[in-house]
């Protein structure tokens, strides 16, 4: 199982420790990073532009270091698509609705396999009620 840093848990970051410097640690650390876009008010959130661009830029110097290939896996949920903006938008991003995109970009990050079913209850995870 990876180790999982969420920087918007506050079980993520030590009582007293300066949260800027958690999240930059962190970051600087992490193989992989993934963003989760959920509600519309994410693509405005500066933070996630912020923790998506630092994790490209650390990673794109040790690419030309070392051959790592590694990109920011942004999962967009409940048809979210359309209402993507700059700067994200210029990311390759990842409908949940494509079961396939999903497992692939979770294989990637040596998470799986998952079966279908298991794949249907993340993304379902994520999706607006329906509204009776």
């Amino acid at each position: 199982m990876p180790n999982v840093f969420l920087s918007s848990d506050p079980f993520s970051i030590a009582s007293g420790e300066p949260w800027l410097e958690a999240v930059l640690r962190n970051l600087n650390s992490c193989t992989d990073f993934v963003a989760l876009i959920t509600d519309r008010e994410d693509w405005k959130n500066t933070w996630i532009t912020f923790e998506t661009g630092y994790f490209m830029g650390r990673i794109e110097h040790s690419e030309r270091q070392d051959g790592i290939v590694k990109r920011p896996q942004v999962f967009v949920f409940d048809n979210l698509m359309t209402s993507v903006s700059w700067p994200l938008s210029g990311l390759h991003l990842i409908d949940t609705n494509d079961s396939f995109r999903v497992q692939r970009a979770l294989l990637d990050m040596h998470i799986g396999p998952w079966d279908g079913k298991c794949i249907e209850e993340f993304t379902n995870l994520f999706k607006t009620p329906c509204k009776s």
